[in-house]
């Protein structure tokens, strides 16, 4: 199950929360390629963002600076915001797309 996207101003990524395998709610990235018009397969954004709890509601502040994500706590029916830096999202795109 797949919920709360958020795509690029550009449409050059979407950012989700999705219930892939084990996983209770992880956020993923996948890249859209303009020339093709096709989208990479989801690529988990990893341990650096990605806990044991569930992350949700990725969205990237307007000037592309910082991811802003919720993860729930250990208190019951409670979120709390998290933000960091978008650098990565560029190391990840050539990484997994072979553009700069």
């Amino acid at each position: 199950m797949d919920w709360t996207p958020f795509i690029a101003p550009d449409d050059s990524y979407l950012l989700f929360s999705s219930q892939r395998g084990h996983n209770y709610g992880d956020l993923y990235i996948s890249f859209h390629d303009i020339h093709s018009d096709k989208w990479s397969e989801p690529i988990n954004l990893g341990e650096q963002i990605n806990t044991g709890s569930q992350e949700t509601f990725p969205t990237v502040s307007p000037d592309g600076k910082y991811l802003f994500f919720t993860r729930w706590t250990n208190e019951e029916n409670d979120m709390d915001i998290y933000w960091v830096s978008t650098k990565f999202i560029d190391r990840l795109k050539e990484l997994y797309t072979n553009e700069k």
